[in-house]
């Protein structure tokens, strides 16, 4: 297996333990009262510039208010198209609600992560 496949594998490996945490974990909707299981996409192997904006905007901003707290979205999206081979893995995992549509899906969390290879 070659470097650039073994550094896919162990960064794909990492994102589905992510999301199958968070499915285990379940998201409680308050209006419904019941369980249920989001779907997850994964920003770096399913780019969608649109979301991924939206997530910056509707969550991560007003979660992270201080300048210093949080990365710019420039930047986030540098990491994503970045071609050093000593650059950590860079995911944005979002989780939509199942039950809207794909074109407005309602966005109902999310974690962002960077993988460090040793």
């Amino acid at each position: 297996m070659s470097s650039d496949q073994k550094k896919s594998s162990e960064s794909t490996a990492a994102a589905a333990a992510a999301a199958a945490a968070a499915v285990e974990v379940g998201v409680y909707v308050k209006k419904e009262k019941t369980k249920m299981k989001p779907i997850f996409v994964d920003m770096a192997s399913h780019m969608d510039e649109n979301l991924l904006i939206r997530f910056y905007n509707e969550l991560m901003i007003p979660s992270f208010p201080m300048q210093d707290e949080l990365e710019s979205l420039e930047m986030w999206m540098g990491m994503f198209k970045t071609d050093d081979a000593e650059a950590p893995d860079f995911h944005v995992v979002i989780a939509l609600h199942p039950d809207y549509p794909k074109d407005n899906p309602e966005i109902v969390g999310g974690v962002v992560y960077e993988y460090y290879r040793a």
